[in-house]
């Protein structure tokens, strides 16, 4: 059963290639979805049958410069993304998202 779920990630997340991981850890699980920098850390949101094993999956695949600090988890009702997103601009976020809802 398809599930969406948000996180949001803290610690050294930025400028080690923790986006880049993201996106080819939810792509092997067919994840869609989108990831993002805010200020304060990297928000994800993935939707897919497999999208319960994401974070397991990062936790274990994590950048060599890459640490986590804190996660927080949350479910969502489903978007029915059609695309995985990556390096959206804040600005242009709610722009797109209306465009795969």
């Amino acid at each position: 059963m398809s599930v969406r779920i948000r996180y949001f990630i803290e610690g050294i997340v930025q400028g080690v290639g923790f986006r880049p991981t993201v996106y080819k850890i939810a792509t092997s699980l067919n994840l869609k979805g989108f990831v993002l920098n805010s200020s304060n850390g990297v928000l994800i949101e993935v939707e897919g049958e497999r999208a319960e094993d994401f974070l397991d999956y990062l936790k274990n695949n994590l950048p060599p410069l890459a640490k986590i600090d804190s996660i927080k988890k949350e479910k969502l009702p489903l978007a029915n993304y059609k695309i995985l997103l990556l390096n959206l601009l804040w600005i242009m976020k709610k722009v797109f998202l209306s465009l795969l809802i």
